[in-house]
């Protein structure tokens, strides 16, 4: 089922200050961007997305199409609302545990070593994912639980409406208009937009991409090319909890781009690959769910915002 969190792979701009928090009650511009936090280092910067409809999933035709990214459906999402413009960093993270005293508990599967495989490592946490990472590099090693906590503690230290974002959502924030399968003419283009485990990535015998994105792990985020809404990294990098039960079938998904729940849902969705995600992985279709505990040193968050 887990196709791109690291450890059970199967195979897997705009430029506009950010205003003063007062300022952002009721924002509903489409393409400003803002922070409740008067630009402090921990808060996240978002982008007000467009109210609007996207056609979600993948046509039967497409090339490395997985079985659950069906039927296509029209998503019409009736009110805009904010993404973050980034992945939540460590450096964000590491704000969120020092202010809590937070700790992750149930390990994550890291790699350690060259060619080593990938298992549970009940010791491992975001601050040692089996690589070494900057602040400015996405948070890994993050589960369902630990992003839904750190969102608690964002609402209460800013004037709330932060979460994740739906599956629906995520989609059309990630697709930002386009139709096909990356947002760029081929494979050989997904550098431009995505780390993934591209020619630099030695220890995954299924890389299989000959560009070269610049980093063998994560990256610093935005370091590549924004999509049309000015996100970065919505492809590749880390992949990204929302807030979803996961199915097997699209069909089940609301049309208005609210989450998809059921009780005892055990599964959530992840979505965008990862820095060690093959191309097959890395497209605005591509999904898998995992349990909520799940954490990977491919798995982050990015927050959005009712608006």
């Amino acid at each position: 089922m887990l196709r791109f969190v690291f450890g059970i792979l199967a195979a897997v701009s705009l430029s506009v200050c950010a205003a003063p928090a007062a300022t952002q009650t009721g924002m509903t511009s489409s393409g400003q961007v803002f922070d409740d936090c008067r630009g402090e280092e921990w808060c996240p910067t978002m982008v007000v997305l467009p109210a609007g409809s996207f056609r979600m999933g993948s046509p039967p035709d497409e090339a490395g199409r997985y079985a659950d990214e069906g039927p296509v459906r029209t998503i019409t999402i009736a009110h805009p609302f904010a993404v973050g413009r980034y992945e939540i960093t460590r450096g964000q993270y590491r704000e969120f545990v020092r202010d809590t005293g937070y700790r992750h508990l149930f390990g994550c599967f890291v790699a350690r070593g060259e060619n080593s495989q990938p298992q549970l490592d009940g010791e491992a946490t975001w601050t040692d994912p089996g690589f070494e990472q900057d602040d400015d590099e996405p948070a890994v090693c993050i589960s369902w639980y630990d992003a839904q906590a750190y969102i608690r503690w964002l609402n209460r230290r800013t004037g709330g409406g932060y979460r994740l974002l739906t599956e629906s959502e995520w989609e059309y924030a990630a697709r930002a208009g386009e139709s096909g399968p990356f947002g760029v003419t081929g494979e050989s283009e997904l550098c431009l937009v995505a780390n993934h485990a591209d020619a630099l990535a030695v220890n995954f015998a299924w890389r299989n991409t000959a560009c070269t994105d610049g980093s063998v792990h994560t990256a610093a985020v935005g370091s590549l090319r924004p999509n049309l809404f000015g996100l970065y990294d919505m492809l590749g990098n880390a992949m990204e909890w929302v807030e979803d039960c996961y199915t097997e079938n699209l069909g089940e998904l609301p049309t208005n781009g609210a989450a998809f729940t059921r009780d005892g849902c055990r599964w959530r969705v992840e979505r965008g690959g990862a820095w060690h995600g093959e191309a097959r992985a890395t497209r605005f279709a591509a999904r898998t769910g995992d349990q909520p505990a799940m954490a990977g040193a491919g798995l982050g968050f990015r927050v959005g915002k009712t608006l």
